[in-house]
């Protein structure tokens, strides 16, 4: 063992030095790769003559990033002699021999299970090939992971999964099996050069437009429509890369083969039919890949890819009724001429404004990746429920309105977004948690009656807001946990109208200043500050029992009736106008006539009869 010893001493001291790189590393990342030299260079000895040295190269998305200037935390490494698994084992006995001349932590490496679908049956004497085993550990504090070059892979029809493969191939091989060009590059370990074996990554990674600007090509290395029939997931990746960097554009015969009728179909085909028995991508995958659009830098430029493809519209599976009423081409595009003064845009149009505005309003407030990710749904589906045929309010003239929670007439638009949004989101099995935060945002984005009853478009930040401003969103707080995320997206849908208003982003932004300065103040949370109604509960009950003949305390599984009408009155105390030419007593006396007429009048006895049961629905 002492022989052993020195002889691996003597070996790090005659290493050679290290390779003048050819991407600039952080310390840490040139440890590690002095590391992995090492522990190649030592393979001859310590597997006893059977390998000659390994090649480790680092591939993928770590060289892309890097060779953008980009830091990249993820480092997958190749090998091309042996497998992962073996691989981790002769890490594990350098790394045991303390013959690192520097000092280094590196913890136990483990094997990822395989998700590999074998077939089961092969021809006679064609033995099943060992599973692609990934190894994956910490070196100097950093994730590595490890595998071996493969190539010549064959996928189950329509799905993801990968039923053969080759392994120990040229990297050549590995590189032109990947998904783009980009993505195909190799970093060797060994030489410190960047290896570009379709010949296209680099070039498409530096392309420059007309303006002399950086222009990012996503193309695949091979035939693009036998790429995306391989593995169809590897549509939803482009388009995610899409919107990650800003000024790429897809090259055309990739989209060509993106637009074909098989990689299509296996895309969506079991979100449509969720039945696991059926072909096509498992709905988990593709909610990972359609959450990662959402998290880009221009989400709207992805999703309108997706229309242009014809493949959003065949994913959101909406009901028939909602595209009945279209003409051809709003059917196929789903850009409903919305026939209103409030919109010069069709709904598509208007859609990808708002995405576009909403995730430009979250990047400037720091929101995290996963906020993002659930205003940017939000902003997709907040208007989609305006295709639903039950929202639409004749306006005379040609006209088309839209039924909103203020209304009296029709479904509420946003309502019906939030359906169609939890209908969608059920079927790409997305989290409990996701579906709920987007469906709130949905319905409350409505806030423009608010902004526009309030006066916020004329609120000056130095007088501050006035007390009835205060009070309404206070309460409006209290009621909408996430009212920032309203306001956001509410701001996002004025901003993206087509209309021409200068300065329509400031009632929204008003709200926010005021809002957030009440949640910032300690008395916030203080039940006994909140605003009292204009009748308190014995008013109402004196108005009210004669006629409904209720107790005030309310029957089991219902709510009380004073508190539903005192919800009301607080409500409606914010769109009273104070009269300048009455006393603070006499304007209060009016308010409460005001509130007396409302609630004894014959539709709110009607409502509230028809709430407890007291009469047969009309």
């Amino acid at each position: 063992m002492s022989l052993r010893k020195n002889w691996l001493q003597k070996a790090a001291s005659n290493r050679p030095s290290q390779p003048a790189n050819e991407i600039e590393l952080t310390p840490t990342e040139d440890l590690i790769f002095q590391f992995i030299r090492a522990v190649c260079e030592e393979v001859p000895m310590l597997s006893g003559g059977r390998y000659r040295p390994p090649v480790a190269r680092v591939a993928g998305g770590w060289v892309r990033d890097k060779l953008l200037g980009r830091q990249s935390k993820d480092i997958d490494i190749s090998i091309d002699i042996m497998s992962g698994s073996e691989f981790k084992d002769y890490i594990a006995s350098y790394y045991e021999s303390g013959n690192f001349p520097q000092r280094i932590h590196v913890s136990p490496f483990k094997v990822k299970e395989s998700k590999m679908q074998l077939e089961p049956v092969r021809a006679k004497g064609s033995p099943l090939p060992p599973n692609p085993e990934v190894s994956f550990g910490m070196i100097a504090g950093q994730p590595i992971e490890i595998l071996q070059l493969r190539g010549q892979e064959r996928h189950e029809e329509g799905g993801h999964g990968l039923l053969d493969f080759r392994a120990g191939v040229a990297p050549e091989e590995d590189a032109k099996r990947r998904d783009l060009t980009i993505n195909s590059m190799f970093y060797n370990i060994t030489t410190g050069k960047v290896e570009d074996f379709t010949g296209r990554g680099r070039a498409d990674l530096n392309n420059v437009d007309e303006q002399g600007q950086r222009q990012i090509i996503l193309r695949t290395p091979l035939d693009a429509e036998q790429t995306f029939t391989d593995d169809a997931l590897r549509i939803l990746r482009v388009l995610r890369f899409l919107s990650r960097y800003e000024n790429s554009i897809i090259a055309t015969e990739t989209f060509q083969g993106m637009m074909a009728d098989r990689p299509r179909r296996n895309l969506y085909w079991r979100i449509q039919h969720p039945d696991p028995n059926e072909p096509g991508i498992s709905p988990e995958r593709v909610a990972d890949e359609f959450k990662g659009i959402m998290k880009g830098s221009q989400p709207e430029k992805a999703i309108q890819s997706m229309l242009d493809l014809g493949l959003l519209q065949e994913m959101l599976n909406l009901p028939e009724d909602f595209l009945s009423h279209l003409s051809t081409q709003e059917r196929q595009t789903l850009d409903m001429n919305q026939r209103t003064p409030h919109h010069k845009y069709g709904l598509m149009e208007h859609t990808l404004q708002v995405i576009k505005q909403a995730n430009r309003i979250a990047q400037e407030l720091g929101l995290s990746g996963e906020e993002r990710i659930q205003i940017n749904l939000a902003a997709l589906f907040h208007d989609i429920g305006k295709l639903d045929p039950r929202s639409h309010v004749d306006m005379g003239g040609g006209r088309r309105g839209y039924s909103g929670s203020e209304d009296e007439q029709g479904l509420a638009h946003e309502q019906s977004s939030a359906d169609m949004w939890r209908r969608f989101a059920r079927t790409i099995m997305l989290s409990n948690k996701d579906r709920a935060a987007v469906a709130d945002y949905i319905r409350g984005h409505m806030v423009h009656e608010r902004a526009k009853v309030l006066s916020l478009g004329d609120y000056d930040p130095e007088k501050g807001p006035t007390a009835r401003q205060r009070r309404s969103l206070k309460r409006y707080m209290r009621k909408n946990p996430s009212w920032a995320m309203h306001w956001i997206l509410g701001e996002a849908d004025a901003l993206a109208t087509g209309i021409e208003d200068e300065g329509r982003e400031r009632p929204y932004r008003a709200g926010r200043e005021i809002m957030t300065g009440i949640a910032n103040e300690e008395s916030f949370g203080d039940e006994s500050k909140m605003f009292k109604p204009i009748l308190n509960g014995n008013e109402i009950h004196q108005l009210l029992f004669p006629i409904l003949g209720l107790s005030p305390k309310p029957p089991t599984g219902m709510p009380g009736y004073i508190g539903v009408v005192q919800e009301k009155l607080k409500d409606v105390a914010d769109s009273y106008v104070p009269d300048p030419n009455l006393t603070p007593e006499q304007q209060q006396a009016n308010w409460k006539q005001e509130a007396i007429a409302l609630i004894t009048s014959e539709p709110w006895i009607r409502e509230l009869k028809q709430m407890y049961g007291l009469e047969e629905n009309p």
